[in-house]
């Protein structure tokens, strides 16, 4: 082993728990801060602010994942499985769509916001 693989294994190894971080509950043991709600920035594409972004949208209308991916949404599914997964009720709907291109795409999936946790804006960070 050189010297710089075992610097790498020996930092790697010498990792300390953030303390006075938060613990969420039920996860089977193991510890995990809870992120601290903050502003992001138009452009942040950190899966936060996707979910704001998309909590946002969503309560105006329903939007195509499409829609959600021109909204700096990388991957919407995922963060659509996060928000139910908070509490959120988002129902899924496939639709056709043509894009600006001209191109058609069958099963493109439309979300629907049908009812929100009591405590939405605990968990989104002031998006309710």
């Amino acid at each position: 082993m050189n010297t710089n693989t075992s610097a790498r294994v020996a930092a790697a190894g010498s990792a300390r728990p953030i303390e006075n971080a938060p613990v969420l509950a039920g996860n089977g043991g193991a510890s995990k801060a809870v992120s601290k709600h903050r502003k992001f920035s138009a452009k942040s594409t950190a899966s936060e602010a996707q979910r704001q972004r998309i909590l946002e949208a969503l309560r105006r209308r329903p939007h195509t994942s499409y829609e959600l991916i021109r909204m700096g949404c990388y991957y919407p599914p995922a963060r659509i499985f996060e928000l139910k997964r908070m509490g959120f009720t988002i129902e899924k709907t496939t639709v056709t769509v043509v894009d600006g291109d001209g191109f058609t795409h069958d099963g493109v999936a439309l979300y629907a916001l049908v009812a929100e946790p009591e405590n939405a804006d605990v968990l989104i960070g002031g998006a309710a």
